[in-house]
């Protein structure tokens, strides 16, 4: 054969040899992929399980702790066994628990506090209200109530009105009037701007209060407030309703004034008709035409 026949024999044995390692290695990779697919599959069923097991787990939780929460609010310890009420001195008990519950058997679960306030504040007695919740089966109600002020004058129509300057009721015929009567508020200020409304009412009380506070009430009690068209402030005194005109502003000063003549005149033994303090530069000075 000589030296070509023996290259071309080695070239062949070369050649199968990488044809063998070829076949080998395509084999190994066939072998490879069904193994690595059966670990895939395995590990996705795992976190399947996984997942049905945690939502069962949580299923089972919020539906036994709805029975569980049901079972708690029908014990017999929880239900609202006593309410005492605290603030009341116009409105009775039983008118306010019956506002507050209207439903029978309640557990203190079911008490929505807000809920029960917002009822008791639609009585027009009822300025403000808190409810406490006292475990497991007591409830305390605190109300405070509108204080009357004033009985305000609008259109033939006598109202309540409190320290606000706030009307809440409208008075009835049979009630006894035991405060001032504001006039010179008319319907039209009520309806349009009902806040500066209230604001007027509001200050006319405050003047009555300080009228009373600086002694003038024990010399002319105040029966009449008027509102004049200005904004000045008349005062009827007394069941013959004799007037005080004391304009605008500077009332603490008119009324210091007015309660060193009051009392000088009772002192006296002097009667008078009308005083005018309404002098709108000189509030110190006051005019009085006597009897």
């Amino acid at each position: 054969m000589g030296f070509k026949g023996t290259l071309e024999a080695k070239v062949k044995s070369i050649s199968i040899k990488k044809k063998g390692n070829y076949r080998i290695n395509t084999a190994e990779k066939t072998q490879i992929k069904p193994l690595r697919q059966k670990v895939f599959n395995h590990g996705f069923l795992i976190q399947i399980l996984s997942l049905f097991l945690s939502i069962t787990i949580i299923a089972c939780a919020f539906f036994g702790g709805r029975i569980l929460v049901k079972k708690v609010k029908n014990n017999k310890t929880f239900k609202i066994e006593a309410v005492e009420i605290k603030g009341n001195s116009k409105i009775s008990k039983d008118e306010i628990i019956k506002i507050a519950l209207p439903e029978k058997d309640l557990s203190i679960f079911d008490v929505d506090s807000s809920r029960i306030k917002k009822r008791l504040l639609r009585h027009p007695l009822i300025k403000d209200a808190k409810i406490i919740k006292n475990w497991p089966h007591r409830l305390t109600i605190e109300i405070s109530e509108r204080v009357l002020c004033a009985e305000v004058l609008i259109e033939g129509e006598l109202y309540h009105a409190d320290e606000n300057g706030e009307i809440f009721e409208r008075h009835k015929n049979d009630e006894k009037i035991s405060v001032p009567i504001i006039t010179g508020i008319n319907k039209n200020m009520v309806v349009t701007n009902r806040k500066m409304a209230f604001e007027e009412i509001k200050r006319l009380i405050e003047f009555k209060n300080l009228y009373k506070r600086m002694g003038v009430e024990t010399y002319a009690p105040i029966s009449q407030i008027h509102r004049e068209e200005g904004g000045g402030i008349t005062v009827f005194t007394g069941e013959d309703a004799k007037e005080i005109r004391f304009g605008s502003g500077n009332y603490l000063e008119r009324l210091k004034n007015l309660v060193a003549v009051l009392k000088y005149l009772k002192s006296a033994g002097r009667n008078w008709n009308y005083i005018l303090v309404d002098s709108p530069s000189r509030p110190h000075r006051l005019v009085a035409k006597l009897e």
